[in-house]
C-alpha cells in the first residue's frame, strides 16, 4: 500500500486499518514516534521492523513491539488503550502539513486515566497542531485550560456558532459536577429536568410511571423528563439554587422540577418550601406519606 491509499483510508476515519502500514512507511523516523509513546506510555518502546526488502514481497508484513527492553511480540497483540495511543502517534508522524487539524473521537474508551492526562499532556505540546477532542469524560475537561472547553448544546446546533463555555461557569462544572458532565449529553436533549434527593427516587418513579403506563392510566408520562439526583433533601433550596444556577449555564430553554419526599413535614412546612423552590423558577412537587416508597406501595395495592 502506497502512501496516497494510506492517507486516503486516513481521512474516511480508517485510520486503524492501516496502522502498520503508517509505521513502516516513516521507518527512518520511527525513532521519533518510539520517543513518542515511551514519553506518553512512561516506558521504553521499541519496534521490530522488517527488512525494507520484505515490503513489496510478502503478503502479510511483521511487525513487533518491544516495551521495557521485554520480549518482541506482534503489535497486534498489544492491549486496546496501547494500540490506540500508538494510532493516534502514528497518525500525527505520517501526516505531513504546514498545520495539522486533528480529531480525537472519545480517545478515553481504551485509555487508562492516567495515560488520558499525559496523553493530552504530550498532544499540547506538539507544535504545528490544532487538536478536538471529543469525549463524555470529565477526566479530559478536568486538565484543560481557559477557554479550551466546549459544550455542544442543543442551543449551539441550533444558532450553527460554538463558543468556549466562560470561565465562571467552567470552573463551577469543572470543581463540583465532576463525572456528572458525562450526563450533560442526555440532560441537554430533554425537556423537563427533575431534581430528586437519590438515585432510589429516580428508580421508584420510574417504575411508577411504567406500571401506570401498562393499566393504560397514563401515556409517556415520562418521556421527557431526566432525573437529577441531589444527595438527601438538607439544604434542599440551596442545592437546587446552585445545580440550576451550574446546568442553566450550559442548558437552556429547560423546565425545571423538583420531587421531593414530605418526611414527617406539616402541610405548613411543605408549602413554605415549595413556595421558596417555586421562587427559584423551579417546580415544587412532593407526595404523600414518610416517602416515596411507602406511597408507591400504598398506590399500588389500589390497582
Amino acid at each position: 500500500m502506497n502512501e496516497a491509499q494510506i492517507k486516503k483510508k486516513i481521512q474516511k476515519g480508517s485510520s486503524h486499518e492501516v496502522l502498520r502500514n503508517k509505521i513502516l512507511s516513516k521507518r527512518r523516523a520511527v525513532d521519533t514516534l518510539e520517543s513518542n509513546i515511551s514519553d506518553v506510555v512512561g516506558k521504553v518502546v521499541k519496534f521490530g521492523l522488517p527488512a525494507s526488502t520484505r515490503r513489496d514481497k510478502d503478503e502479510h508484513i511483521k511487525l513487533e513491539v518491544s516495551i521495557d527492553n521485554g520480549k518482541f511480540y506482534d503489535l497486534h497483540l498489544q492491549g486496546s488503550g496501547f494500540l490506540q495511543i500508538v494510532e493516534i502517534l502514528s497518525t500525527i508522524e505520517f501526516v505531513e502539513a504546514p498545520l495539522k487539524l486533528l480529531l480525537v473521537d472519545e480517545p478515553d474508551s481504551h485509555i487508562h486515566t492516567k495515560l488520558q492526562h499525559d496523553l493530552i499532556s504530550h498532544l499540547k505540546c506538539i507544535d504545528h497542531n490544532q487538536l478536538f477532542v471529543i469525549s463524555h469524560n470529565d477526566q479530559f475537561v478536568t486538565n484543560a485550560g481557559e477557554g479550551e472547553v466546549f459544550f455542544l448544546s442543543q442551543e449551539a446546533k441550533d444558532s450553527g456558532v460554538l463558543e468556549p463555555i466562560d470561565s465562571s461557569s467552567f470552573d463551577v462544572i469543572r470543581n463540583t459536577l465532576g463525572g456528572v458532565i458525562m450526563s450533560l449529553e442526555k440532560l441537554n436533549n430533554t425537556r423537563h429536568i427533575a431534581f430528586v434527593e437519590g438515585e432510589d427516587d429516580a428508580d421508584y418513579l420510574k417504575y411508577l410511571s411504567c406500571r401506570l403506563q401498562n393499566l393504560g392510566i397514563v401515556e409517556r408520562s415520562l418521556e421527557n423528563v431526566t432525573f437529577f439526583p441531589l444527595r438527601g433533601k438538607d439544604n434542599l433550596a440551596q442545592k437546587i439554587e446552585y445545580n440550576k444556577r451550574t446546568l442553566a449555564a450550559l442548558l437552556k430553554g429547560k423546565v425545571w422540577n423538583t420531587i421531593f419526599d414530605r418526611d414527617f413535614s406539616t402541610s405548613e412546612v411543605d408549602a413554605d418550601l415549595k413556595r421558596v423552590i417555586a421562587g427559584k423558577n423551579c417546580r415544587a412537587h412532593s407526595h404523600e406519606g414518610y416517602c416515596i416508597e411507602s406511597v408507591l406501595f400504598f398506590r399500588m395495592s389500589k390497582y
